[in-house]
C-alpha cells in the first residue's frame, strides 16, 4: 500500500479527475507483537507487516485496516 501512495499523487498531478480521498491513520501500537516481522536489510533492521485493506461501499465509503481478521484502522468518506 504504501508504495501505491506516491503513484496517486504523481496520477492526480497530471489528472486533475483524480483526487485524495481520505487518509486512514492507524496505530500500529494496537497489533500483536506476532504482526511485525523483524528484517535486516541494507540500510538497517526494521520490521514488515502485512495487512489488508478492505473498502465497502455503501451510502459511505468505508476503507479499514485488518490483520488476522480484526479492524485496527477505518476512515469514511461520503460520495460527492
Amino acid at each position: 500500500m504504501l508504495a501505491l501512495v506516491p503513484l496517486l499523487f504523481r496520477i492526480a498531478a497530471k489528472n486533475k479527475a483524480v483526487q485524495l480521498l481520505c487518509n486512514i491513520r492507524v496505530d500500529l501500537r494496537e497489533l500483536p507483537d506476532e504482526a511485525f516481522q523483524r528484517m535486516t536489510g541494507a540500510g538497517g533492521r526494521f520490521c514488515s507487516i502485512t495487512y489488508q485493506l478492505e473498502i465497502v461501499f455503501a451510502p459511505i465509503i468505508e476503507f479499514r485496516v485488518v490483520y488476522n481478521g480484526d479492524v485496527y484502522g477505518t476512515a469514511t468518506a461520503t460520495y460527492v
